[in-house]
């Protein structure tokens, strides 16, 4: 007879836990909380690595662009000197666009034989990203032609 009694008991029990349940409709607003920060942890842990490319993209794009300034400018120096017989002037601080964002362009110039006949071109292209100063550099050396005396 107590094995019936606790079976009802239990069974009791049960039913009106269930009861309750069926009557509460609506969520806790601890609960819409915690998914809401369970789901903004998963978005942020998705999209760290994905903004951190793109930022890579355009830094690589940026250098690139830069590469591509420097080589048309290398190109125009060799050009005056095989044409005009002489070295173009040297550029302090030139404001270019690259990629949609302001860069610098700046290069020295420097005699490295004692007839300046033979010179290291020292190009400069920085901008700046993120906070930090980027920059790309390329020395060309050039030997300027003698004149042919007649």
């Amino acid at each position: 007879m107590t094995a019936l009694k606790r079976l009802t008991t239990i069974l009791s029990i049960g039913s009106s836990s269930s009861h309750r349940m069926k009557t509460q409709t609506g969520m806790i607003l601890l609960e819409i909380l915690l998914s809401v920060l369970v789901l903004s942890v998963g978005l942020i842990a998705v999209y760290r690595p994905l903004l951190a490319s793109l930022s890579a993209l355009d830094y690589a794009d940026t250098r690139l662009e830069a590469r591509h300034f420097i080589a048309d400018r290398i190109w125009e120096c060799q050009r005056a000197i095989l044409e005009k017989k002489r070295l173009p002037t040297m550029v302090q601080k030139q404001p270019v666009v690259l990629n949609k964002r302001q860069a610098y362009y700046q290069v020295k110039i420097m005699p490295l034989s004692p007839d300046n006949h033979l010179l290291r071109l020292n190009h400069v292209v920085w901008w700046r990203a993120g906070g930090r100063i980027k920059n790309v550099k390329q020395f060309t050396y050039v030997n300027l032609p003698y004149e042919k005396n007649s």
